[in-house]
């Protein structure tokens, strides 16, 4: 990971490297704290949960619609939920069409853009792909 900042003697966070000031410039190593927080802090705060493997980045949210194929067929899902797992994350989802109303999937978050998608049309070049490999 490339931090952007690094903490100084008192444990506050400040830039790795500065920026000139555009109205005085001066050479800043901080940004000023306008009364919610510093938010070179902020951005200290996220880049040490980073790097202690506790800041999760997911490829969509709780409620997104998203797609898969089955089956020959694209399936329309919504996201209900994440689940985590010692060796990985899953989302949860539930199908948003009727004819396969009580469907639910576990997704590995690692298949985000090879399994399930964000789009449609995504979904279905996949697929399309699939059916040329097996066919070749």
């Amino acid at each position: 990971m490339n931090r952007l900042t690094v903490r100084n003697s008192e444990g506050i966070g400040v830039l790795k490297i500065p920026f000139e000031c555009e109205r005085c410039g001066n050479l800043q190593w901080s940004l000023p704290d306008l009364g919610n927080g510093s938010p070179i802090d902020r951005l200290a705060e996220y880049e040490d949960l980073e790097e202690q493997g506790r800041l999760l980045k997911l490829p969509c949210a709780v409620g997104d619609v998203v797609h898969s194929f089955s089956m020959g067929k694209v399936l329309t899902l919504r996201v209900d939920s994440f689940v985590i797992y010692t060796d990985g994350i899953d989302a949860r989802l539930i199908s948003e069409m009727k004819e396969y109303e009580f469907l639910k999937i576990d997704m590995d978050i690692e298949d985000f853009g090879k399994k399930w998608f964000a789009t449609q049309e995504e979904a279905e070049a996949a697929l399309e792909r699939t059916k040329n490999e097996s066919n070749s």
